[in-house]
């Protein structure tokens, strides 16, 4: 394989071969705007997953960012503010369709995180299997600062990290770094660089892409099935409850003054 396309310049997508098998990285590369997902990056994302994982060829993902800045600043805060109740549902549905899709995929999912992992940027981390972080990373939900209470991404969090952690960051917005959440256990890797994670991402796909593949995916998607039908009942009504809160008037003015900043 070994070849880059891409389906919009905001996603660079190339395939990598190991053996028999091979890998996609997706990298998010809109770095002047923190690699905030627009709708468009949304459809995309989901799009790409369906086609990776109509690909037997494909065992896994590294999701990635081209920023030194930015893993993903969660959603663009531009499509909230020009849109009406109908479109914030789709577009909130729309993170919830990915999440979901990440969570039951038969596809080994590794997130190499640099700089500011926040809001829906948190929900690619938490829904991936393994994630490697660089020293300065950062991770929170730090839009309830501005009156939007994370439905989607707390409910990830509570399923991933202690209460009064959670607490911190859904109720105060507070960031965490690396560091403090490596205490939880929840990274594979920490380095130092952008370059250094992503160089370990590969090294640990491909350790795993030689192993047993086959099991490993049919484990992966039967642990799933044990609880997904609950999962997406529980994002899908928490995206239903993002969209009302985003289209309250005090939300807007707060998106407003936000984005003329």
């Amino acid at each position: 394989m070994n070849n880059q396309t891409s389906t919009q310049d905001a996603i660079l997508i190339s395939d990598h071969s190991s053996g028999p098998y091979g890998y996609r990285v997706i990298t998010l590369n809109r770095p002047d705007f923190f690699n905030a997902i627009t709708d468009e990056m949304i459809e995309t994302l989901n799009t790409v997953l369906v086609q990776t994982e109509a690909t037997p060829k494909i065992r896994a993902i590294i999701i990635a960012s081209s920023s030194d800045k930015s893993f993903c600043s969660g959603a663009d805060l531009r499509d909230f503010y020009h849109a009406d109740l109908a479109k914030l549902k789709i577009h909130c549905r729309g993170f919830a369709r990915l999440f979901i899709a990440m969570r039951k995929s038969r596809l080994l999912i590794v997130s190499a995180v640099n700089g500011f992992a926040v809001g829906g940027g948190m929900g690619l981390v938490l829904n991936s299997d393994f994630i490697l972080a660089t020293k300065t990373a950062r991770f929170g939900t730090p839009e309830i600062k501005r009156g939007v209470f994370p439905y989607i991404i707390g409910y990830l969090l509570r399923r991933s990290l202690p209460e009064k952690c959670v607490n911190e960051m859904v109720y105060a917005g507070q960031l965490f770094s690396s560091g403090q959440l490596n205490a939880y256990g929840i990274f594979s890797a920490i380095r130092d660089t952008r370059e250094e994670v992503q160089r370990e991402a590969v090294y640990l796909v491909e350790k795993l892409l030689s192993s047993s593949i086959d099991e490993i995916a049919q484990g992966k998607m039967v642990s799933a099935q044990a609880d997904q039908e609950s999962f997406a009942k529980s994002l899908y009504a928490y995206a239903e409850a993002l969209a009302i809160n985003l289209d309250k008037t005090e939300v807007r003015a707060h998106l407003r003054a936000f984005l003329k900043r």
